[in-house]
Formats: C-alpha cells, sequence, structure tokens
C-alpha cells in the first residue's frame, strides 16, 4: 500500500521528489507536452563554439551574456559557475551603477545593459523550471530573481523583475539583492 501511494504522489505530483537544484524539462515524450519557447537554434549556433561567453538570439535581435553576472565561463564543464570571490547579487541601484560604469568585455563588447522587462523574460523557457531557461544556452543561470532596468510607475521602491525559478514576471524591492543578466542590441 505504502509503495502504491508513493508512486500515486509521484504521478500527480512529479516535482515533489525532484531535486530542487535539478533543472526540469518536458520533452515532447513527457505527460505535458510542450514547444520549447527558446530553441537552442533560436540563438547562434553553440555547436560551432561551445565556448562562446556570448548568444545572440535570432528572434530578437539582443545579444547575452551567457553567464550571469559575477560568475564565469568554465571551458572544462561548459558552464557559468560562481566564483566567491565575485559580487553576484546586487540591490537595484548598485545594479544600474554597474550598467552605466562597468566596462567589461565579453564577447569582444563594452555596450552591455541591463535589459528591460520584456527583453529579459523573452529568454525565459516555459518548459523547464528550476532554472526555467534553455540549459544548452544559459548554462548554470540560478534559479532565482534577475533584476531589470522597469520600475513600477505607481512606487519610488518596486522594480520589475523576472524570476528564473519558474520564469514569471513579478515585483521586488529596490533593496533586495538580486542577481544580473546583461544584454546589449547587436545592431
Amino acid at each position: 500500500m505504502h509503495k502504491y501511494l508513493i508512486g500515486l504522489v509521484a504521478l500527480f505530483s512529479p516535482f515533489v521528489l525532484v531535486n530542487a537544484a535539478d533543472d526540469i524539462c518536458f520533452s515532447s515524450a513527457s505527460s505535458i507536452p510542450m514547444k520549447a519557447t527558446t530553441p537552442t537554434g533560436q540563438f547562434n549556433d553553440l555547436k560551432i563554439d561551445q565556448n562562446a561567453l556570448v548568444v545572440t538570439d535570432k528572434k530578437t535581435g539582443l545579444m547575452w551574456m551567457r553567464c550571469t553576472r559575477g560568475f564565469e565561463w568554465n571551458e572544462v564543464t561548459l558552464s557559468c559557475e560562481n566564483n566567491i570571490a565575485n559580487e553576484v547579487t546586487v540591490n537595484w541601484a548598485r545594479a544600474l551603477q554597474i550598467a552605466s560604469e562597468d566596462s567589461t568585455t565579453t564577447g569582444g563588447y563594452t555596450d552591455w545593459r541591463l535589459p528591460n522587462v520584456k527583453e529579459l523574460a523573452s529568454i525565459v523557457e516555459r518548459k523547464c523550471f528550476g532554472p526555467a531557461v534553455n540549459n544548452d544556452v544559459f548554462p548554470g543561470t540560478v534559479p532565482g530573481a534577475y533584476w531589470t532596468n522597469t520600475h513600477v510607475l505607481s512606487s519610488d521602491s518596486a522594480v520589475r523583475v523576472v524570476n528564473f525559478n519558474r520564469g514569471g514576471v513579478t515585483t521586488s524591492s529596490a533593496s533586495s539583492l538580486l542577481y544580473l543578466r546583461m544584454v546589449r542590441d547587436v545592431n
């Protein structure tokens, strides 16, 4: 009877038995078939250069840093890894300061900026969660909230953020410590 109950819980609540550190993506073969919202082919060909530090979204014309700001690319694991010495979460004022002053050269470009809410939401992968992102394109993405440059008009202290745990757009206090993913216009 106990095995039967565990099976029913797993069948109707598959997320209960999943390690929180593992990302989950539904394939067309799963019980919830879904089409990818950010398929790998939508971005420049990563099969040619798996060590690319940046990717260009052919649909939106935006170039993204593959790593969350403060994380570093590891050529061996082909993933972004947190270097404890780096500042990875910041408040909104610091995020804006970083976006306007940071002269980081990534991929040969120095004109990186904080994305608006629509831009950042455009890279959410709706068939995945924990993180809700295409892990082939953005490996090592933290399943947490990321800053945008979009503030809430009716508030001096509220900012729109994209939470890459489930992929939702929400609001956060400007004093919160959140992550950054930088973007630039290709043209």
